[in-house]
């Protein structure tokens, strides 16, 4: 004899199964981001546009192929998240994999292709306190990537 726990999970199954085959199942609707989480990921794609057109090939070998816009300073430092001179473009297969299996080298060589000056810049600036970004700020941030982007393709 089945045990009642048995049976009603036989039973769920098949009528999920029928209402699948009826297609009457509920659709799983996408998940709909907020307007600053939409905004958030809209400036960090322009960002990385525009690191990728400025640089348009690997700053550290010169590669064109497999190419990612890398922020110097972590995303985490709001107050550079945004600022294009705080992003290099490298190739993915041989630079970029450098920051995960090989740290204190990366850095080394972010500090050779930018100066150490200009690393310690960055350093700074990224330590100024900020809160986070209000949807107000991301848009303006937005149209301002926007335009760069603009005046960096007609170069």
């Amino acid at each position: 004899m089945l045990s009642s726990a048995c049976l009603l999970w036989a039973w769920s199954a098949l009528l999920k199964t029928f209402m699948i085959g009826m297609n009457k199942m509920p659709k799983k609707t996408p998940k709909k981001l907020p307007k600053k989480k939409l905004l958030e990921k809209e400036c960090l794609s322009l960002w990385s546009q525009c690191v990728r057109e400025r640089d348009k090939v690997c700053r550290n070998c010169g590669s064109d192929e497999h190419l990612s816009a890398h922020h110097i300073r972590s995303v985490t430092h709001h107050s550079t998240k945004y600022n294009i001179n705080n992003g290099l473009c490298l190739c993915w297969r041989k630079c970029h994999f450098l920051q995960k299996h090989h740290p204190e080298r990366f850095q080394d060589m972010i500090i050779e292709i930018i100066g150490d000056d200009e690393y310690q810049r960055l350093k700074r600036m990224s330590l100024m306190d900020i809160v986070r970004h209000t949807a107000y700020d991301l848009e303006g941030i937005k149209e301002y990537l926007q335009d760069e982007l603009k005046r960096l393709k007609h170069e």
